[in-house]
């Protein structure tokens, strides 16, 4: 297992670095549930709260997410450590791309690199209900259209040509959906994929030590 090594010079040693965390599509803040009980120092984390389901509100749009992620960095004192999954690992290498300085360094994982194809809108509008609202309580089936849509204006790809932030790229080996895709991503900015060993897509709500340890740069190789 591979990881890239913090950015943190020895200067900084001693001086924790913020973290601010970013959720899936379909998901709200409680995806992140189990990392935060583990963190343990809500002053060192924090999560931000997507627009869309509730209790976020709001329509979910690019511009307002990004804004989403702003306010979570100038609360916790940019820049800050930015990490998230899936569609919040999209978000999070935009973030970085268009505010450089408010990223210290980014922890992606299962990042996808597709456009909201009008296949995977057709696939969601039909998924049953139940399946949904699995993935958080509070979730429907109109805000995961409105965040599908919404990646037609993300170029994930290109993002990631143009990042300059330190980023450690992560994926569970039995996510089979995005683990090549991942792969993709971590070539694409010359560093090695971190390969967790089981868990699927959503494996940091079951493993949040190990996320935290490669969060804070703790992992072993």
């Amino acid at each position: 297992m591979s990881r890239a090594a913090s950015s943190a010079s020895a200067d900084d040693v001693g001086a924790p670095e913020k973290v601010v965390l970013v959720h899936p599509m379909g998901w709200g803040v409680d995806f992140w549930q189990p990392v935060l009980d583990a963190a343990g120092d809500p002053d060192l984390i924090d999560a931000v709260v997507l627009p869309g389901p509730l209790p976020a509100g709001g329509d979910f749009t690019l511009d307002a997410a990004l804004e989403r992620i702003e306010d979570a960095a100038e609360r916790a004192g940019a820049p800050v450590v930015l990490a998230g999954v899936s569609l919040g690992a999209r978000l999070a290498v935009r973030f970085a791309v268009e505010r450089p300085g408010a990223v210290s360094r980014l922890v992606i994982s299962g990042i996808g690199l597709g456009s909201g194809s009008a296949v995977q809108r057709l696939v969601y509008r039909f998924l049953p209900a139940s399946t949904i609202t699995a993935m958080s309580p509070s979730n429907t089936r109109a805000a995961g259209l409105q965040q599908l849509a919404s990646l037609r204006d993300l170029d994930t790809v290109g993002d990631l040509a143009r990042l300059r932030t330190p980023v450690t790229v992560v994926c569970a080996v039995d996510d089979r959906e995005y683990f090549s895709q991942s792969r993709r991503a971590a070539e694409a900015v010359g560093q090695p994929l971190v390969e967790i060993d089981r868990g699927g897509h959503f494996w940091p709500t079951t493993r949040p030590e190990l996320f935290l340890d490669i969060v804070n740069g703790s992992a072993s190789r």
